[in-house]
């Protein structure tokens, strides 16, 4: 029996206006969601309100254009227009992938993705439709929009994904690659690796969700099929070439993406080029970084505020003519007169301030002396050991030679060991060079000083010169000073050479603070001692010495009227170097602000110096005074932290890190137990140009703040002219400052930071307030800058409620550094591997999971703790981070995973085993503290 209700005819028409009032029902649910969504957030205080907004209008607007042009193709079934379609569909999935899906570019990127996007989805949405779904015309618009629109969705991630790896493993492995380049590997043979490992991360989250599409996605879209009248085979066979051509598109897509990303990145004459990687210049991820319309959870506070506008470029400038106005070596008066005035500064200031004594054993000179005494006459000479008094400054200098440097008098010839490392030497010795009995000369650079007295020892030498050569620091690179910023012939750079990757501190108390009544071991049981005398000299004093080398030996370069031959001269020398051992008095000054919580937040930097020390470390002095003047202003408008902060002038780091070493090694337990982090400015300023080394956890931290900061030589902040220059690096921690005690004996998440710049005069007299009027910060406005970037990250750390270290950060940090090593030392390396992916999803729950904020502030403030191995390195106990340590014969770099990299530098099969078993341990260790339920001090 028929209806009496008129059946509408199915049309094209009648479809697309049925379509188009679906799009827009969909339009008005999305924005209720959208905007309730954002309402909640605004209730709650998340924070994620308008980038709520802003996606929904954006998902509004693509969803309307798509509408309004689906309806006019579904009228004409045109091909020109689902061309048109097609294409539009392509520069959208492109914009979205180059855009808002990637952190970093290169340049012509989006044309590029483009003509990717397009060929491999178009392509293959051709192949499926006209060959395996039999379309006819392969375009109709019911077959081919919905299969390029949903081939498109799965390769976006993935194409994005391929591109954000690989140019992140390019700037991670890029010593790999250029050493690999180097060796005559073709470009195509040095990615290979890096190409094929970021091609199987890519793909894995595709296949992952097509396993899903087949158990969930699929079946669904089938049944409808089905229930529609298409034939059962039919719909099988529909649905099964999908998720092949999701599969083909987003393989193909991503193979030439990354082969594209490294043609770019290696050009077709090898040469790495970094300098195409750029970050994101969007118009969308450029008005985020402004925060023109983004509600952003790095805003300052008031407190925050303060501190950005109270420091004064008088005061720093005030400050710093002090601490230069005299040399202060560790342990004399005019040291003693420094230390207590700065506790006088800090006590005008608000804070409560004391004074901290240790006795720690330091050496001082009595008579040195070089001479090349027998030989050719012409070729016999007397060094001066001395620089001479810059106009205006004090006559008063520290005398040129070597902190912790052996006593004693040595004679003979003079050899030349290039840098002074281990294969300098092995060098030599391989072609023939004698040096036993010799006197090594070596230059500055490469590797800490103290290290190449080692290496000589080693090799056999009795004696050492360290000389500063004008291609590393001084005429070689430009105008000297004081017509430029660089070191002039006559300029000696001081220092100590105790060894440093192997104890830290006093070399007679260690592990125990040196206080005076301590036991203390004899000189020559000292790991850190030298057994041979050396000596620093001035590119003057080198030169007759290189000349007397000359023709003599092997060539071991040549450069500009230099050549330098390995010797041994012919003619004797005389080393002198009477130096007195005695245990002197070192006087740290230690700051503090009251917090409500037993937790502490510690600043420090060095105060002692070689002579006036501007840069190194008064820039740093100066800055730390004027942040504890801001500190003591909030104190008095009733502004108290969360946590304490301590702030700290050390004494005797020149030395080896002694004062702020002592301190630790006497506040061990309570430091455990309630430090937070610990925030070190050796120096503030040689330059314009911010670094910092830091743990993996604060990383985050220092680009929020240095995003906070204006650059005082640009337009933007500090954080844009970090990332110009390097992308925002942040290295890891090695030797060579006080965050050593901190970080790598009591496992304290640390930073070290400065803006550095041409810096010639490195522990010379000439480091002086005249030189950083002149060449450093004329106007003390990086000075500023610094105390502002060391406010902020105190204020952050101290006063938030949950303390900003990024566990998460550090667990992706210790992954890569595991796929480093295994590609470096191509073996792998199950335990340590199994033992990250255990710390990484234990992360993940403790971020599901976060308990009460004092709960969770101990389980973030002892996550660095739990990577300590009580045991300590092999060879060098005191250390005892089992990710990080300074390198054994660099000092200054960090060596990651340095007990299982010793180990492999052995060949010692039973070590590398027993160093990965430890250092898996401790990081199992600190993934089973981050998620133990129990109620526990997580830091014993």
């Amino acid at each position: 029996m028929e209806s009496g209700i008129e059946q509408p005819e199915l049309s094209w028409w009648n479809v697309s206006q049925a379509s188009t009032a679906v799009i827009f029902a969909v339009i008005i649910i999305l924005f209720f969601i959208y905007f309730s969504i954002a309402l909640i957030s605004l209730f709650l205080g998340l924070k994620l309100e308008w980038s709520l907004v802003i996606s929904g209008i954006r998902c509004v607007l693509q969803l309307s254009l798509t509408g309004l042009v689906l309806n006019d193709m579904l009228q004409t079934q045109h091909m020109s227009l689902v061309i048109g379609m097609s294409v539009l569909l392509v520069l959208l999935a492109t914009y979205e992938t180059v855009c808002n899906r990637t952190k970093k570019t290169f340049r012509g990127i989006f044309s590029l993705m483009f003509i990717i996007m397009f060929v491999s989805n178009v392509l293959i949405s051709y192949i499926g439709c006209a060959l395996v779904l039999k379309a006819d015309p392969f375009w109709d618009p019911p077959t081919f929009i919905p299969v390029i629109g949903m081939l498109l969705g799965n390769s976006m991630s993935s194409v994005a994904m391929a591109v954000e790896r690989c140019l992140d493993q390019f700037s991670l492995y890029g010593p790999i690659l250029e050493t690999r380049l180097s060796y005559g590997a073709s470009r195509y043979e040095a990615s290979l690796p890096l190409a094929v490992e970021t091609i199987r991360m890519a793909l894995l989250p595709v296949f992952t969700q097509l396993s899903v599409m087949g158990m969930i996605n699929i079946p669904g879209m089938m049944t409808g099929q089905i229930m529609a009248g298409t034939p059962i085979m039919q719909a099988v066979m529909y649905q099964q070439c999908i998720m092949f051509m999701v599969a083909a598109s987003s393989t193909l897509g991503v193979v030439m993406s990354v082969v594209a990303c490294l043609s770019i990145l290696i050009d077709h004459e090898q040469v790495m080029r970094y300098d195409r990687i750029q970050d994101n210049k969007s118009l969308y991820s450029y008005l985020k970084r402004r925060r023109w319309f983004m509600m952003s959870c790095n805003t300052p506070s008031e407190a925050e505020k303060f501190m950005l506008n109270f420091p004064s470029t008088k005061h720093l400038r005030s400050y710093l003519k002090t601490y230069t106005s005299k040399v202060h070596l560790a342990g004399t008066a005019n040291d003693r007169d420094q230390a207590e005035w700065t506790h006088a500064q800090f006590q005008h200031f608000g804070l409560q301030s004391d004074i901290a004594t240790y006795w720690p054993m330091l050496t001082y000179p009595i008579k040195q002396r070089l001479a090349l005494v027998t030989g050719p006459a012409h070729l016999q000479f007397e060094a001066k050991l001395d620089e001479a008094a810059e106009d205006g400054s004090s006559d008063e200098t520290v005398p040129t030679f070597h902190g912790y440097s052996k006593n004693g008098t040595v004679r003979g010839r003079v050899v030349y060991a290039h840098y002074g490392r281990p294969q300098d030497f092995e060098f030599l010795a391989t072609r023939g060079v004698q040096l036993k009995g010799t006197i090594a000369l070596v230059r500055h650079g490469q590797l800490f000083r103290g290290l190449k007295v080692r290496a000589a020892e080693q090799a056999g030498c009795v004696g050492v010169l360290i000389y500063s050569d004008p291609r590393d620091d001084g005429a070689g690179r430009d105008a000297t000073y004081p017509r430029g910023p660089w070191r002039p012939a006559d300029s000696v750079q001081r220092g100590s050479v105790q060894f440093m990757p192997l104890v830290s501190g006093d070399p007679l108390t260690p592990g125990y603070p040196a206080t005076q009544n301590a036991t203390r071991i004899r000189p020559e049981e000292a790991v850190g001692l030298p057994t041979i005398p050396s000596l620093p000299l001035s590119w003057q004093d080198a030169r007759p010495l290189l000349r007397a080398t000359e023709g003599r030996g092997v060539q071991v370069e040549v450069a500009d009227d230099v050549r330098y031959f390995s010797g041994p001269t012919e003619g004797e020398a005389v080393l002198v170097n009477w130096v007195e051992s005695k245990i002197a008095p070192v006087w740290n000054v230690i700051g503090r602000v009251e917090g409500t919580s037993n937790e502490t937040v510690v600043l420090g930097n060095h105060r002692d110096a070689w002579g006036f020390g501007a840069v190194d470390p008064s820039s740093g002095s100066a800055t730390l005074l004027e942040l504890a003047r801001a500190l003591g202003g909030l104190v008095r408008v009733g502004w108290r932290p969360r946590r304490s902060i301590v702030l700290a002038s050390w004494d005797a780091e020149e030395y080896g890190l002694v004062g702020s070493t002592e301190w630790v090694e006497d506040h061990r337990e309570w430091l455990r137990q309630s430090a937070v982090a610990y925030l070190n400015v050796d120096y503030a300023v040689s330059g314009p140009l911010f670094g910092a080394q830091a743990s993996p956890s604060l990383a985050r931290l220092l680009h929020d703040v240095t995003a906070l900061v204006a650059d005082p030589g640009t337009t933007g902040s500090v954080l844009d002219r970090w990332r110009l220059r390097n992308d925002a690096l942040v290295g890891a921690l090695g030797s060579g400052s006080d965050f050593v005690p901190f970080f790598n004996h009591v496992g304290v998440a640390s930073v070290n930071m400065a803006f550095r710049g041409e810096y010639g005069v490195y522990h010379s007299i000439y480091d002086s307030f005249r030189w950083m009027q002149m060449f450093g910060d004329p106007e003390f406005l990086y000075h500023q800058a610094m105390v502002r970037v060391w406010g902020l990250l105190t204020m952050r750390l101290a006063d938030a409620e949950v303390v900003p270290i990024d566990v998460a950060a550090y667990a992706d940090r210790l992954e890569t550094y595991v796929d480093t090593l295994e590609d470096q030392r191509r073996r792998r390396f199950s335990l340590l591997k199994s033992a990250v992916r255990s710390l990484k999803r234990a992360v993940q729950y403790f971020e599901r999971h976060l308990g009460d904020a004092d709960d969770v502030n101990e389980r973030l403030m002892c996550f660095e703790r739990g990577l300590l191995d009580e045991d300590g390195l092999p060879g060098r106990k005191w250390f005892k981070h089992v990710v990080f340590a300074p390198g054994l014969w660099t000092g200054y770099t960090s060596q990651v995973f340095p007990a299982i990299a010793e180990a492999m530098e052995e060949g010692d099969e039973e070590h590398i085993l027993y160093a990965e078993e430890r250092t898996a341990r401790a990081i199992q260790r600190t993934a089973d503290k981050l998620i133990d339920k129990n109620k526990v001090l997580y830091c014993t």
